[in-house]
């Protein structure tokens, strides 16, 4: 008999709402009743079946044996083409060589390789045992997408492969509804590392199509079909739904090389060996130099240490298109567009050649690898070769916020746009403060430095000035810390204010917010940074707000609510902007205050204007300084 499906009854079921209800001469609340009485049964025996399959199919597969890891395949399909390249990163297999193994395929493949759609792919995924079930050892882990649900990851994405309950269970999510974009889920896919009947197999996770026969099945892999029903534990053919994984045990057969192959083997074997002995020496040695070189190089080690995606410069050059596409360029380096071999977008940092060890470079590697975050930018791999440095990280459609401060986007951002994108870069600053093991301090926040998605979900990009220091230890060298005129806390450049640290990322956020809503403007900060000047700019948003005047650029079009969020955001941005970094906020308190209602807030208290007027007279000697150094970072 027929695999069942949820397709076959919901089918079932149309078909019973729309049996012919019978000629009765009652009343028509008579006639409802009738057949109300006539349909129910129906639907409860067909509601009893469905729950008769599902229960014996919950898609787990039984894993108690003494092996408790081991290497185990599952087979993958796409309702649409794709690529190999697009498989090996989704599922997060490390080379793509085992996945062409696997499906005996040459080595030689492309990753851009096509695959049609429906067509089965065999992956190779690490099995760990647990309880009596097998997963997938923490891989492969997804990014959750706009609309996307944990239904469409079960059934679309992966292929039906994993149970949605599964990965709602594993990952302990409460409120499937409450998903973020951003969000990294593992998708326990399910395996095995049990023997059959006391013979080592690697179990393949086969998907149930519609249609399908467990005989048919078990013929198109070799084996029994009663074998095959009891690794299941099922019964029979009509008690298998499709689109469900099925637990197929494929036999381990060494290859074998008949006699007269081994002898033609072992005769090239001993031709070739005299060559590759001499190959085999240059190499160890020059291995053997290269070795001792790097190890007294930390940085290098800190970069093997990395759980990153490592291209080489060449791949490098493939994905950009031999840098055809320019997005920015900036102090350290210039922004390429591109795209991996899966077609997903990119961009590539390509940093200018160093002569000396690449600490900027570490720095920004080993920051992003340790931050996963929805307002912070992905990284996605990296290039370590020679002199040649190159950073991959995600692709995000609408640039920089600077763009729509400045008018070169058409996109109008309203108060509520901006609000968002504000809460979502102190969220992200929050993470990096307290959200890490070790505190990162981004030490350039700035609009050029706050990306958008499509969506308009800001993200803080650019570590390249990030410096990492132990949350008990948060002050930092002067000497070590850079940033963008304008946006620079004053203890940066002037010692009257005390020592640089984290709270330097809550004042440079201040800045932000305060150009974002208008306080600051293009004319204010230039007058600010003035030596003419006497009046440091907080100095007349203090006035407009006892005066009861609009600081912000909105003019009287805007709502009573608009004009709270407003006003809120400007108190935030002064408190934050405090000279002295002690009575500034920490970030995990500046998103309680942008999250909070207007009410709760004070103003902050006013800045004193000697103090001001010294630093900005500082500012201004800083800035000639760096004044032919200084470009935008992208």
């Amino acid at each position: 008999s027929k695999v069942s499906s949820p397709s076959t009854l919901f089918r079932f079921l149309i078909f019973t709402f729309q049996f012919p209800k019978p000629k009765l001469k009652n009343s028509p609340a008579n006639t409802e009743m009738e057949t109300s009485r006539f349909i129910l049964p129906l639907l409860l025996v067909a509601f009893s079946f469905l729950l008769s399959l599902s229960a014996q199919m919950t898609g787990d597969f039984k894993c108690d044996g003494a092996t408790s890891t081991c290497r185990s395949l599952v087979g993958y399909s796409s309702k649409n083409a794709t690529t190999l390249g697009h498989i090996q990163t989704l599922f997060f297999v490390e080379k793509l060589h085992s996945i062409l193994e696997a499906n005996n395929l040459p080595l030689s493949t492309a990753p851009d390789n096509r695959v049609n759609p429906n067509q089965v792919v065999r992956i190779p995924i690490p099995c760990s045992c647990s309880n009596g079930t097998g997963v997938s050892n923490m891989v492969p882990i997804y990014t959750v997408k706009p609309g996307d649900t944990l239904f469409v990851m079960a059934s679309e994405i992966f292929g039906a492969l994993v149970r949605f309950e599964k990965i709602s269970e594993l990952n302990d999510i409460s409120d499937p509804s409450l998903l973020v974009v951003g969000q990294k889920l593992w998708i326990p896919l399910p395996c095995s590392c049990d023997k059959l009947d006391g013979q080592e197999v690697v179990h393949y996770a086969h998907v149930v199509k519609l249609g399908s026969y467990l005989g048919e099945i078990a013929a198109q892999f070799g084996m029994d079909i009663k074998t095959l029903a009891r690794l299941n534990g099922i019964s029979g053919d009509t008690e298998l739904l499709a689109d469900y994984p099925l637990d197929v045990p494929l036999r381990v057969v060494p290859s074998a090389l008949s006699r007269g192959g081994k002898i033609g083997i072992a005769l090239v074997g001993g031709l070739l060996g005299l060559i590759a002995v001499g190959v085999i020496i240059f190499k160890a040695l020059s291995l053997h130099l290269r070795k001792r070189e790097n190890s007294h190089n930390p940085r290098y080690q800190n970069l093997k240490a990395l759980q990153l995606k490592k291209y080489s410069y060449a791949e490098v050059k493939k994905i950009t298109k031999s840098f055809s596409c320019t997005i920015g360029k900036g102090g350290f380096g210039t922004v390429y567009g591109g795209n991996l071999w899966d077609g997903r977008k990119v961009a590539v940092k390509i940093l200018k050649d160093f002569k000396s060890n690449g600490e900027d470079f570490i720095n920004e590697v080993a920051s992003m690898s340790q931050t996963s975050h929805v307002n912070i930018v992905s990284l996605l791999g990296f290039c370590y070769e020679g002199s040649k440095r190159a950073i991959v990280y995600e692709y995000l459609e609408n640039g920089s916020l600077d763009q729509f401060l400045s008018k070169k986007n058409p996109l109008d951002l309203d108060v509520n746009m901006l609000y968002g994108i504000a809460l979502g870069v102190a969220r992200g600053l929050e993470y990096l403060h307290h959200g890490c093991k070790t505190r990162i301090v981004h030490f350039d926040i700035k609009p050029q430095n706050v990306l958008l998605d499509d969506n308009l979900c800001p993200k803080v990009s650019d570590f390249g000035l990030a410096k990492l220091c132990e949350k008990r230890e948060s002050i930092l060298s002067l000497l070590d810390t850079r940033g963008t005129i304008g946006y620079i806390a004053p203890e940066v450049f002037s010692r009257l204010y005390g020592r640089a640290s984290h709270k330097s990322d809550v004042y440079s956020y201040g800045m932000l917010v305060l150009e974002m809503i208008g306080a600051r403007n293009k004319e204010t900060a230039e007058a600010a940074a003035s030596n003419s000047s006497s009046t440091y700019f907080p100095d007349w948003i203090y006035k407009d707000l006892e005066n009861g005047e609009h600081t912000w650029k909105f003019g009287d079009e805007i709502t009573k609510e608009e004009e709270e969020i407003a006003k809120k955001m400007i108190l935030v941005g002064l408190w934050c902007i405090q000279p002295s970094p002690s009575n500034r906020p920490q970030m995990n308190r500046v998103v309680e205050m942008m999250e909070g209602s207007l009410d709760a807030l004070e103003v902050p208290p006013k800045p004193s204007m000697q103090m001001s007027t010294t630093a900005l007279s500082e500012s201004s000697c800083l800035s000639e300084v760096k004044s032919n150094n200084s470009e935008e970072l992208i």
